[in-house]
């Protein structure tokens, strides 16, 4: 009897040691955060978790990284919707809203970031950043913000972006400026300046930059002006035929493209004169997390300077610096780091933050951008042959103006 009750003793106590290992709390006060992330942020990511422990050893850190493998990611993402739905997502998020324009094509775990903020998945930051002075001091481009807020509050985070610039070794692009994309293209059929009539010749490429601002999801309203868009596609294949072979080499839309030579830096507009970031990296905290300030604290080590300038005072370095990536950060300040990336001279770096100063804001790229991107690239190819049919063609815009449209009513009912 006595050896029975030993072993039920024993038993219960296992249990409950087993239900101890599993909380999120442990009995010493300790807290757990899980984080889940992009594998391309493992050394920022190490070096905060790194930190946080250092500062505070009674937080334990999980980090899950999402394969980048097209197929194994693919089951992965599915896997993690299911728990996010069942109320068991990670405390933090870290990811990258354009993997899919990657050469693996990746797709994101959040296929469109404004119905997840609308779905309940995530958690207000309102509360963490009233009383963060970061919000205050910071270069961050407040704009930026924007694009992550759903009735007033702040879900997501930017944490990098980018944005495609025009730039010429002269100073020849000023009239450009207060120009929409359309008028744009009706300049480069009538400048010299190659790198504008590159840059409107590749555009098709970017089917889904031509509309920065497509849908309105709080109002539920199509932005997507369907008919703009097909007659924008027809004089852009149009001056396709007529260029092809005319146009040479030019440069655009890269920091590598940027040399001693380049005199001028001007950002490329959409069709309605908008100049809009897209997002790629971004933060965010799990609704179902028990330990959101300590999330949010986690998560602003990617933007604040707080890890830098503690680690140095020990001597020690980290690569946390205010990026998170080699994308356009979202504080002008880490724009400093860019020269060292690309040996850009002081000149043309400040012609490059006088372009990023012209942002108005950003976006995120939703399912429609990028199939627009695949779609118009792909409709372009096969009607590339100079002696194709013309109306076949318009037939093929004004069937991707339609369904682009449709698209976005979808995406606005869901």
């Amino acid at each position: 009897m006595k050896d029975k009750k030993m072993m039920f003793l024993i038993v219960i106590s296992f249990l409950v040691l087993c239900f101890a290992g599993c909380s999120k709390s442990d009995r010493s006060g300790g807290k757990h955060l899980k984080v889940l992330t992009e594998l391309q942020y493992r050394e920022k990511v190490e070096d905060a978790v790194s930190y946080t422990r250092q500062k505070d050893p009674k937080i334990t850190i999980e980090v899950e990284y999402i394969s980048s493998d097209e197929e194994n990611r693919e089951t992965e993402l599915q896997k993690l919707r299911t728990q996010i739905m069942a109320g068991k997502g990670p405390d933090v998020y870290i990811l990258d809203n354009m993997s899919y324009v990657t050469p693996d094509k990746a797709m994101p775990l959040f296929e469109n970031p404004y119905k997840t903020m609308q779905s309940g998945a995530l958690a207000s930051l309102n509360r963490y950043m009233e009383k963060d002075s970061y919000w205050e001091d910071s270069a961050y481009q407040k704009e930026f913000l924007n694009a992550g807020q759903y009735n007033g509050k702040q879900y997501i985070i930017p944490l990098s972006c980018e944005y495609t610039f025009l730039i010429s070794d002269k100073n020849d692009l000023e009239y450009l400026k207060d120009k929409n994309l359309t008028e744009w293209l009706i300049e480069a059929k009538k400048t010299s300046n190659i790198n504008l009539k590159q840059l409107m010749l590749i555009y098709n490429t970017c089917a889904g930059k031509w509309v920065q601002e497509a849908a309105d999801y709080e109002e539920k309203e199509v932005l997507f002006d369907k008919n703009a868009w097909v007659e924008f596609y027809m004089e852009q294949v149009l001056y396709k035929r007529e260029q092809f072979n005319q146009v040479g080499t030019g440069h655009f839309g890269t920091m590598t493209d940027i040399t001693s030579d380049t005199q001028s830096i001007l950002t490329v507009p959409d069709m309605k004169g908008k100049k809009l970031a897209s997002i790629h990296a971004f933060g965010a905290i799990g609704m179902s997390s028990a330990y959101k300030n300590e999330a949010y604290e986690f998560l602003m080590l990617f933007l604040n300077d707080e890890a830098k300038t503690e680690l140095e005072k020990d001597g020690l370095g980290t690569s946390l610096n205010g990026t998170i990536d080699i994308q356009t950060p979202v504080q002008e300040s880490a724009l400093d780091q860019i020269p060292v990336l690309y040996n850009i001279e002081e000149k043309q770096m400040n012609l490059l933050k006088e372009s990023y100063r012209e942002l108005e804001g950003a976006y995120f790229y939703t399912e429609t951008e990028h199939a627009l991107d695949l779609k118009v690239d792909e409709a372009t190819g096969r009607f590339d042959d100079p002696n194709a049919d013309f109306k076949q063609w318009e037939a093929t815009a004004s069937e991707l103006g339609e369904w682009a449209y449709k698209n976005y009513e979808m995406q606005i009912a869901e």
